[in-house]
């Protein structure tokens, strides 16, 4: 029954997609067709602009070179171009049909449309007390959690990584504090759904290709809407949406390399053994090792009696491999908009092993996708449409 739900529901989606192909050359004949270029005031493309409609109705985005395109078929007169640390601005549609904009920098992000979970507030409308960042900033950290991408990133959000283990590292999750009510963490809220069961371990089935926008909200005036639930602050997750236009795939390969902060000093036998005579003088007790001893492993003439091995990197390779690839789909029409992501991502381990044939060193795969469609059925109704799915292997030692 499973997979035959699978079925119809590709199904759906590849005619959905089709008729957003075959409505494009549709509506552009019957409406206006506008393009052009985004900068800043220094010249540079801006990429992931948002183009609104005046009416709200038609929307798209800019691609990496700046560039947009966008059919406008409810009657506005205008469109708008906003982008988070930027001003909005608003263009009337020209008779030329060729708009390019340049964007001022606005250092109080008063234009910047804040996420609030339930409903979207202009920041210069809000009272409380809020931070957001974009997903393109996240995917700058190649790291494998989403929650390690945080820090830094957000004031008020104290970011700390509790657990260090290749496939099953955890970051604990602070904004301004610990609650005692709720103990887990602050409230994960994603495309308006609450996940409110281990809200932390949901942030570990996403990646930052997927969003669009993480906003955290810090204070009582901007999480007055969600009661108890919100009493340790909450994290408002907004994926990516299509946007109008032809279909744009964009594919990125991620090559990490991961590194220990700190490991054990090595001490040489030698060393070792001065060190237990000294301490069993102190309980005045028998010395362990004699001096000839202690000769014999600083000479290193004997290792077969006199051993002097470095077992951490015996066992231990210096670095770790993470791989990760990921593709992006984004098209669309005025009628029907969609995205799609796809993620598989592997890490390797920091073990060394001499068993090919039976190899307990840790592997960790990862795959997951997700896609989003949006469809305006007519002027006053529109629906739409989020799937996500993951998969997981790993083989990890039987303990710590």
């Amino acid at each position: 029954m499973i997979h035959k739900l699978f079925i119809k529901i590709s199904l759906l989606l590849a005619f959905l997609i089709m008729f957003s192909f075959g409505t494009t050359l549709q509506a552009q004949n019957q409406a206006p067709f506008i393009n052009g270029v985004v900068h800043d005031e220094n010249g540079k493309a801006l990429s992931g602009v948002v183009v609104n409609s005046d009416k709200g109705k038609n929307r798209t985005f800019t691609d990496e070179k700046g560039e947009y395109s966008l059919i406008i078929n409810d009657g506005s007169k205008s469109v708008i171009f906003s982008y988070i640390g930027y001003g909005n601005k608003k263009v009337a549609i020209s008779e030329s049909k060729q708009i390019d904009v340049n964007l001022k920098a606005d250092a109080n992000n008063m234009d910047e449309i804040v996420q609030l979970g339930y409903s979207v507030q202009r920041s210069g409308d809000i009272s409380g007390s809020v931070a957001t960042v974009t997903g393109e900033e996240l995917k700058k950290s190649p790291v494998a959690n989403l929650s390690m991408t945080f820090a830094g990133r957000l004031p008020g959000l104290t970011t700390q990584e509790t657990y260090s283990e290749l496939s099953r590292a955890n970051t604990n999750l602070n904004i301004r504090g610990l609650s005692a009510n709720r103990a887990n963490g602050p409230l994960v809220i994603i495309d308006g759904i609450i996940s409110s069961y281990n809200s932390n371990e949901t942030l570990e089935y996403i990646t930052p290709a997927e969003i669009e926008s993480v906003t955290i909200l810090k204070d009582a005036s901007t999480q007055a809407l969600y009661g108890i639930q919100g009493a340790n602050g909450i994290i408002v997750i907004k994926t990516k949406r299509g946007r109008q236009g032809d279909l744009h795939v964009d594919v990125r390969l991620d090559e990490s390399l991961q590194q220990v902060t700190t490991k054990p000093t090595f001490i040489n036998s030698a060393t070792y053994a001065r060190l237990r005579n000294e301490a069993y003088a102190n309980d005045n007790q028998p010395l362990p090792f004699t001096d000839e001893q202690i000769a014999n492993y600083a000479s290193g003439t004997d290792k077969r009696l006199y051993p002097n091995t470095n077992w951490y990197d015996l066992f231990m390779k210096d670095y770790a491999q993470m791989q990760r690839v990921n593709a992006d789909f984004t098209g669309g029409s005025d009628k029907v908009q969609y995205f799609t992501n796809v993620n598989i991502m592997h890490q390797g381990s920091q073990f060394n092993t001499d068993q090919p044939k039976y190899d307990v060193s840790p592997n960790f795969t990862w795959a997951n996708f997700r896609s989003n469609l949006n469809a305006r059925l007519n002027d006053y109704l529109s629906a739409y449409l989020n799937l996500s799915g993951n998969i997981k292997r790993e083989r990890v030692p039987g303990s710590n």
